[in-house]
């Protein structure tokens, strides 16, 4: 068989269309008349990470097994109620599963109408004998009667995600069966071809698919691009979820192991979140389907003006193009600055059409400075001028005019891109829309947003 294969592979090697790709001696180029480099779209491409996937069980638990990771989600997350985009915080093994929700991945609800799902592969809570309890509820929300209470099972099913607690310490086995010290399992799958290296250069560093652990934000030292360790997937006939083992040291250094951290400064690319003491700004009266109005630019599917993020995808970029000829106009694309225009009737010229939004203006009224708009539909008085937009005003009183549409940071996630701690009031720039544009706060008006884990697989 294996001198059939070789015979196979020297007669394709003469084939007139066979290209030579070889790392080693920078072999010729592919040919463009021939062929072409084509990106799939990211929505086509899925992959799976479980860590520690066999967690109390057989190591080789999770070989060519499908398993749906599922996650106990806190009911009372303690979250801010401001907050826009909310986000499930995960319980630890204490939780019983009562005081939670279980969660895919996405953050879709496991028994959920909505998602047509009834079942769950997590096992129920277990029954133990408590002296302090009195009843249900009492004294504890574990207790489910006298004497009797809850406690988390710490049965796991089989290929399960086991993320939430790691101990870099501990060994781990591999596919042989042998022990190896300061590891960790990580189960894999994807939906696509796991590419692999001629045996001539299997073991090359440039050559293969690798699994990656990085930091998740970067540190003061390093970024997130740093690259702290890796392995080589060495199979590629996988049917749902394979496994290979990751090394936890740091760097490959023997003297030092992954370990969980949390920062307390925030730094150029720290995530934070901006506090309800951030201002509050007073906008002309979005547009409605009369066609008058003001609404913000440029305008994507991640949102108009500060949330019109870069293009992420091919999807993304042929529904902006689409939306391009839809009314109402922006002036520009994503290489404009963010900005409110305003819809507006000519009675003249019987037409609609956009400008941008005239700034507000200062005037006096009974003795007292206001700023006041021009356009016709925003009707506020206002005690300063908006700091990200002129049009908009700000009230002390931190409300807006009857009809005025209310802008704001607040309950909002980005990212550091600059700090100026030269003056005596620390301001921080920061990006919501990946670095397209930013806008200034003071210290006092962020928090680092944490997270429960600072480090990703990729």
């Amino acid at each position: 068989m294996e001198k059939s294969e070789e015979s196979l592979f020297e007669e394709i090697k003469t084939h007139p269309d066979y290209v030579k790709f070889v790392f080693g001696d920078g072999g010729p180029p592919l040919p463009t008349s021939k062929y072409i480099y084509s990106y799939p779209d990211k929505e086509d491409y899925q992959i799976g990470i479980l860590i520690d996937p066999c967690r109390n069980l057989a190591y080789d638990c999770c070989l060519n097994y499908f398993g749906t990771p599922e996650y106990l989600a806190l009911r009372k997350p303690g979250l801010e109620p401001e907050r826009v985009i909310r986000k499930n915080i995960l319980a630890n093994d204490s939780i019983i599963s009562s005081n939670g929700n279980l969660v895919y991945e996405n953050g879709d609800r496991v028994n959920s109408p909505t998602t047509s799902t009834s079942t769950s592969r997590m096992p129920d809570d277990d029954i133990v004998i408590d002296s302090e309890c009195q009843g249900a509820g009492d004294p504890y929300q574990y207790c489910v009667a006298y004497h009797i209470a809850n406690v988390r099972s710490i049965i796991r099913p089989a290929c399960t995600d086991n993320n939430n607690t790691l101990d870099a310490l501990a060994n781990c086995t591999g596919l042989d069966g042998n022990t190896y010290p300061y590891c960790v399992q990580i189960g894999f799958s994807q939906n696509s071809f796991i590419a692999q290296c001629h045996p001539d250069y299997l073991h090359q560093d440039h050559c293969g698919t690798f699994l990656e652990l990085h930091l998740a934000s970067g540190s003061p030292e390093y970024t997130s691009e740093t690259l702290l360790s890796t392995t080589k997937i060495l199979e590629n006939s996988v049917s749902g979820y394979y496994t290979t083992n990751i090394s936890l040291l740091w760097m490959n250094d023997p003297y030092k192991v992954l370990c969980t951290f949390a920062e307390t400064v925030i730094r150029v690319g720290s995530i934070v979140y901006v506090k309800s003491n951030a201002p509050k700004c007073c906008c002309p009266q979005l547009r409605t389907s009369s066609r008058v109005g003001a609404f913000l630019c440029p305008i994507a599917p991640s949102g108009g003006g500060p949330f019109a993020a870069p293009f992420s995808s091919i999807t993304d970029s042929l529904a902006n193009d689409g939306a391009l000829f839809q009314y109402p106009f922006c002036h520009g694309g994503l290489e404009t600055p963010d900005m409110y225009m305003c819809s507006v009737y000519d009675s003249v010229d019987n037409v609609h059409y956009t400008r941008p939004c005239t700034p507000v203006q200062n005037t006096t009224l009974n003795g007292a400075q206001f700023f006041v708009s021009s356009e016709a539909f925003m009707y506020g008085t206002y005690d300063s001028v908006c700091p990200y937009f002129p049009c908009c005003g700000v009230s002390k009183l931190d409300i807006c005019g009857t009809g005025d549409s209310p802008f704001t940071f607040r309950g909002r996630v980005g990212r550091v891109v600059s700090i100026d701690d030269t003056a005596l009031i620390t301001l921080i720039s920061v990006t919501f829309n990946n670095g397209r544009t930013s806008y200034v706060f003071r210290l006092d008006q962020l928090k680092l947003e944490n997270y429960m884990s600072m480090y990703e697989v990729w």
